[in-house]
C-alpha cells in the first residue's frame, strides 16, 4: 500500500457531467419510444410490432427509473467527491505556502548534518 492518494479532480468532474448526461438520456427514452411506436403507426400490419415496442417499454419502466436515480446519485456523488478534495487540496496548499515563510525566518533555523 502507498502513502500517496493522487485524485484527477477534472477526471472525476467529467465523470459527474457524463453520468449527469446518462441520466438525462435514462429519463428521455419515454419520450423516445414515443417517437419510435409513432413511428411504427397503427396499422395491421404493424400492431404486432407495436404492442412488442411497448411491452419492452412497459417492464423497463421500473428498472430503468431505479437505473436513473442510482446514476443520478453517482454523478451527485461524484461531483462532491471532487469538490471536497479540491477543498482539501487547496486548504493544505494554503497552509503550506503561509507556513513556508514562517520557517525561513525562523530565528533557531534548522542546519543539515
Amino acid at each position: 500500500m502507498g502513502d500517496r492518494l493522487v485524485v484527477d479532480l477534472a477526471a472525476l468532474a467529467e465523470a459527474s457531467q457524463a453520468l449527469q448526461a446518462i441520466s438525462a438520456e435514462l429519463s428521455d427514452s419515454d419520450m423516445v419510444i414515443g417517437q419510435v411506436t409513432a413511428a411504427i403507426g397503427r396499422t395491421n400490419e404493424t400492431q404486432n410490432l407495436r404492442q412488442a415496442v411497448e411491452r419492452v417499454s412497459n417492464t423497463w419502466d421500473v428498472r430503468r427509473a431505479e437505473l436513473r436515480d442510482d446514476v443520478t446519485y453517482l454523478s451527485r456523488m461524484a461531483a462532491r467527491v471532487a469538490q471536497e478534495l479540491g477543498g482539501v487540496d487547496r486548504g493544505l496548499a494554503t497552509r503550506l505556502s503561509n507556513s513556508v515563510p514562517a520557517r525561513a525566518h525562523a530565528s533557531n533555523p534548522t542546519r543539515p548534518i
